[in-house]
C-alpha cells in the first residue's frame, strides 16, 4: 500500500531532478544569440510538445527532430556565463541540465530592445 502511494512522488522527483543523460552541443555561444543548439537525450517524442528554457528565458523555434534530439536557436542574452537548460514537456515531465549552456561575452554588442518592459536596452534611442 505504501509503495503505491509513494510511486507517483518518486516519479515526479525523478523528472524534476537534474538529468545527467542530457547533452547540449555546442555548450557555449555568442551573447548575441543565433547559435543552433542540439539537445541529445531520450524519450523526447513521448511527452508531446516541449518548451525549452535557457537561463529561465523561454526559447522560440524549438523542433523535436527525433525521440532523442531537440534543436533550437539561442536568443540574445543580456547576461553572460553558464545558464541552466530546462525542458518542460506537455505531459508534465521536466529535465534540467544545470549550467548546460554558456553565453560568452561579446565586446561592443548592441542588444535589441525588449518590447513590453524589462531591462532597458543598451542601444541608444533613434535620432529624430
Amino acid at each position: 500500500m505504501l509503495r503505491r502511494l509513494l510511486a507517483p512522488l518518486l516519479l515526479v522527483a525523478a523528472c524534476n531532478a537534474a538529468d545527467p543523460t542530457l547533452r547540449v552541443t555546442p555548450a557555449s555561444g555568442k551573447q548575441s544569440g543565433g547559435e543552433v543548439v542540439r539537445i541529445e537525450g531520450d524519450g523526447f517524442a513521448d511527452g508531446g510538445p516541449v518548451l525549452v528554457y535557457l537561463g529561465g528565458k523561454a526559447v522560440k523555434g524549438v523542433v523535436i527532430e527525433s525521440p532523442w534530439l531537440i534543436r533550437f536557436t539561442t536568443p540574445q542574452s543580456e547576461e553572460v556565463g553558464a545558464m541552466d537548460v530546462l525542458l518542460r514537456f506537455a505531459d508534465g515531465r521536466e529535465a534540467r541540465l544545470e549550467g548546460g549552456f554558456t553565453y560568452e561575452k561579446q565586446e561592443g554588442i548592441v542588444l535589441q530592445p525588449r518590447i513590453g518592459g524589462g531591462a532597458p536596452s543598451s542601444q541608444p534611442p533613434p535620432t529624430p
